[in-house]
Parts: structure tokens; sequence; C-alpha cells
């Protein structure tokens, strides 16, 4: 039986665990940087998840045809995603990038089939990991390896993850508050690490205090320019979900209360839906 939201929330160590996946996630960004660039967008991620998820489909199911251009445009138009124009533009980006490549045609030959590259499998891997194991620590159970030994699971459990990412969404995007900093481009990497930077016992009223300092080491971190991410800052500022307990830069930046439960509850629900994906899997 899979872990519920409010399984998961409601560990007293919650916090914890997941600044030990921030850490984790943003180390999987610094080591696929140039890939994870691409995607730090909510739109460009859910057509990288959408083009996995119609890839690995017709892995365990030879009625299902394939990934192929035509059917991915009608997809993303379909589920709201992206225009036709838009989600073409990503397809050739991924062609050209090499994280998408051609198959041989089947049957239909006006059809153009592609596949992911092997990195391209081998980083939701590894994303999918890091969530399993921060399952793992709420519960003492051993997903993460049992998912290593069954190389067959990747194809079910993908898709079913998708579908958190696709409309209609089982964890929804807040119209207000911080939320519109979070979903910005590079917002949910930067809130990563200042979650990650977050000392728990450090706190002032609705205000938790972090490790970061200087922008400039952010940006670092993140493989980002200063500019962009003093903007990224500037907009969580505005929203007051971030501040600095005295001179910007010179003293320890705080995360609003608000800014941390929202980041929260949104991994809470990422964690329930991944482990309801993992579960439909090995319980059968």
């Amino acid at each position: 039986m899979s872990l519920s939201i409010q399984d998961i929330a409601g560990r007293p160590d919650f916090l914890g665990f997941i600044q030990q996946q921030a850490k984790a996630m943003v180390e999987l960004d610094r080591q696929h940087a140039k890939m994870a660039t691409a995607f730090r967008t909510q739109q460009r991620w859910k057509l990288g998840q959408l083009s996995l998820a119609l890839y690995l489909k017709s892995l365990r199911d030879p009625e299902v045809e394939g990934l192929n251009a035509a059917r991915f445009l009608e997809e993303a138009e379909r589920l709201g995603i992206a225009s036709r124009n838009t989600a073409d533009t990503f397809l050739q980006q991924m062609i050209a990038f090499g994280a998408l490549q051609p198959l041989e045609p089947k049957g239909d030959r006006r059809k153009r089939f592609l596949r992911p590259a092997e990195f391209s499998l081998a980083i939701f891997d590894d994303w999918l990991s890091i969530y399993l194991a921060t399952l793992d620590r709420l519960d003492g159970g051993a997903r993460v390896q049992s998912y290593r030994q069954d190389r067959d699971a990747i194809a079910v459990i993908q898709p079913l993850v998708a579908e958190l990412f696709l409309p209609p969404m089982t964890v929804r995007q807040p119209e207000a508050g911080v939320s519109p900093f979070i979903w910005a481009n590079n917002g949910f990497i930067v809130t990563e690490h200042l979650v990650m930077g977050l000392d728990a016992h450090a706190m002032e009223g609705d205000r938790f205090f972090t490790s970061v300092t200087a922008i400039s080491d952010l940006a670092a971190v993140l493989n980002m320019s200063r500019s962009n991410a003093a903007q990224k800052l500037r907009e969580a500022e505005t929203l007051g979900a971030i501040g600095w307990e005295g001179a910007r830069g010179q003293s320890r930046m705080w995360l609003s209360r608000e800014l941390v439960d929202t980041y929260l509850g949104h991994q809470a629900g990422i964690l329930a839906h991944v482990d309801h994906a993992y579960a439909s899997h090995f319980a059968a």
C-alpha cells in the first residue's frame, strides 16, 4: 500500500528528508547542467515527460505505436501543454541536442518515429531513484533496491508518474502567494537550493534562515548568471517569499514559512504519486 500525502507531510522529520532530497536534486542538475537548463520551465518539463511516456508505453503494449512526431504534437495540443508549433520546436531542439534520436519507420513511412537517447532515460532514472530514496527514508522501505533490480519497471512507472505533470494534474499550481515564483523559469531549482541550505532550528517568527548570503555563490552552484539569479531572488523578494537579515548579500537570507510550506506540500504530492506508481507496478 502506498503512502498518502498526509502520511508523508505529517512526518515530523519530513523537512530534513526533503533537504537531503534537494541536495541530491541540485547535484543531479549540476552533473547534467546543459540538459537541465533545457528543462527549467514547467512547459518543457511536461513536454519531456510526454515524450518519454509515449515511447515507454509502446515497450509494454504492442498496440501503442510509440513516439512519433505527429502523435506528440497532437497530444501536446490536446493536453494543453503547448501549441503544435511550440511542441515541434521542442522536438527539433531535442533531436539537435541528441536527447531524442530518429528510429526506422514502422509501417507508415510518412511518420517520424523517435526514441529517447540512453542518457535521457538515465537522467529520469536518477530523478526517480532520488524520490524513491526519500520514500525509503520515510518508512524504512527498499524501493530503490527493488527498482534497480527490475529494469522493466521504468516502462510502467514513468508513464504513471507523467500523469502528475500532464493535465489533469494531481498536484496543481496554486494561483496566489509564492507559487508563481516557484513555477517560473529556474524558480524550482533556486527554491531547492535555498531549502537545502535552510536551518530548521534558526527561525524568527515565520522566517527560516538559510546558509545563503552571496547571490554569486547561488549563481555558481546552479550554473546561472549572477544577473539571472539576482532577478529570480528579486521576484521572490517582491512576493515576500525571501529576504535578508541585514544588508542584501552581506547577511543571511531567510525564507518565508509560506514558501517552505508550499514547496513541502508540492514535494509531498510528488512523493505520494511516485509511490502510487511504484506500488502499481510491484504489487502486480
